[in-house]
């Protein structure tokens, strides 16, 4: 597998082309927050909502049982030349890449 340069907040990281944006930021020490990404966990857009939880003892339907996960949506970030920020959870790392974490749009 081949490496692939990006910066991320103007540090250049270099990660397998695999790597998740993610994955490339925790890798470089740069923090960005994720409820939904834990490294022993599935991206939460491969889960499938329950059809119900329990609250205690009561049964708590869900409204919208076929609608798929989309994510917390907490690891936002801003890629330049992208029309609106992606999460960095499930977006794949590209050569000459420039993200930030914290901008306007973020």
């Amino acid at each position: 597998m081949n490496n692939v340069r990006l910066t991320i907040n103007g540090q250049e990281v270099q990660v397998p082309g695999e790597t998740t944006i993610l994955e490339a930021a925790r890798s470089a020490g740069i923090y960005i927050p994720a409820h939904c990404s834990h490294p022993d966990l599935p991206p939460a857009e491969e889960l499938q909502s329950a059809a119900y939880v329990y609250q205690g003892g009561r049964r708590l339907e869900n409204a919208f049982p076929d609608k798929a996960a989309t994510g917390c949506g907490l690891c936002i970030v801003e890629v330049e030349g992208a029309a609106e920020p992606v999460k960095s959870c499930t977006t794949v790392v590209e050569a000459g890449m420039a993200v930030a974490t914290e901008s306007d749009a973020v």
